[in-house]
């Protein structure tokens, strides 16, 4: 009877030890199963955020083009209207030497035509 009941013990101990070995096993490949999850997300995480710091890189790229594109149309027009400037002023004055010497020759003339009054 002790024997019969000493194997029956063994054999439910065996059976309890196998049982709790299949939940270990089975919370081991939980956490396993857990772990791989958490890494797929941090994964994902991170691919998310490279994503979307080249794209405001990309960005930051995009406005500094703009913003010397803008300031090189700026720098044109302005040498443009600076250009016009400076013809207008040659004109003006080219306009004002030549009616100078227009003046002088009128002076000159005067003067002349003075000249032969006083002597007549």
């Amino acid at each position: 009877q002790v024997t019969e009941n000493a194997s029956a013990s063994a054999q439910a101990a065996r059976e309890r030890e196998s049982e709790l070995q299949r939940s270990l096993d089975q919370v081991t490949e939980n956490a396993s199963a857990s772990a791989k999850a958490t890494e797929v997300r941090e994964n994902a995480s991170q691919s998310a955020l490279d994503k979307l710091m080249k794209y405001a890189s990309d960005c930051v790229e995009t406005l500094k083009e703009e913003h010397a594109s803008k300031l090189q149309a700026l720098a044109c027009a302005h040498e443009t209207e600076t250009q016009a400037r400076q013809r207008e002023y040659r004109q003006e004055i080219s306009s004002v030497r030549h009616l100078l010497m227009k003046y002088g020759k009128e002076k000159k003339e005067l003067e002349k035509e003075h000249t032969r009054t006083i002597e007549r």
